[in-house]
């Protein structure tokens, strides 16, 4: 009898890894297709947690998308892992350069609500351009800002067009301008236009 009662537990066990499959192995094709069938069945509760599970999957592809933007190596800086959080709205994503002990960090800045958070990046970016040990250039017909701090520390920040913010900030760098060439090599103008939907 126990033997019995095992083999079903085995055979059920079995089906639900055969029905269920194993955890995030769904193609986006495959979500597409569950997608349409469960709205041409009318049956729009399951269709909309299929959406849900379509929204996570693009997250994933949009995370690699953008963080194959950074390139490897900047300027003889070797880059290290690539880090994303969200906090208040804003998704930063950034990644640290390193180079006989010092260090550059890039970081892109964007907002998933466009009206506050957009107004306060251009504030941002305002005010940086108005203070006495910065200088304001184009970048790949961006506006771009680097500050110098009495402290040695510098940062270049660089206003995007479809609306997020890239940064370069370094510690204890006896040449800012460095920063501007680090900038120079990233490929701005591709993230951008990816990030506009160009």
């Amino acid at each position: 009898m126990k033997t019995k009662q095992i083999s079903r537990f085995a055979l059920a066990c079995l089906l639900c890894v055969t029905v269920v499959g194993p955890v995030g192995a769904e193609t986006m094709d495959e979500l597409f297709e569950n997608l349409k069938k469960y709205v041409e069945n009318e049956q729009y509760t399951n269709a909309m947690e299929e959406l849900q599970w379509m929204q996570r999957e693009l997250d994933k592809l949009h995370f690699e998308k953008v963080k194959s933007f950074f390139p490897d190596e900047l300027e003889g800086y070797k880059g290290g892992d690539t880090n994303s959080q969200t906090v208040l709205g804003f998704t930063n994503m950034n990644r640290t350069y390193s180079r006989a002990g010092q260090d550059i960090e890039v970081a892109l800045t964007g907002g998933v609500s466009v009206a506050g958070g957009m107004a306060a990046l251009l504030q941002m970016v305002n005010v940086l351009g108005s203070q006495e040990n910065s200088t304001t250039f184009r970048l790949d017909g961006r506006t771009a800002t680097l500050v110098r701090d009495p402290d040695g520390s510098a940062s270049l920040s660089v206003m995007l067009k479809s609306g997020s913010l890239l940064t370069f900030e370094a510690k204890n760098m006896e040449d800012a301008d460095m920063l501007r060439q680090a900038a120079r090599i990233f490929p701005v103008a591709a993230l951008d236009d990816y990030l506009a939907g160009r």
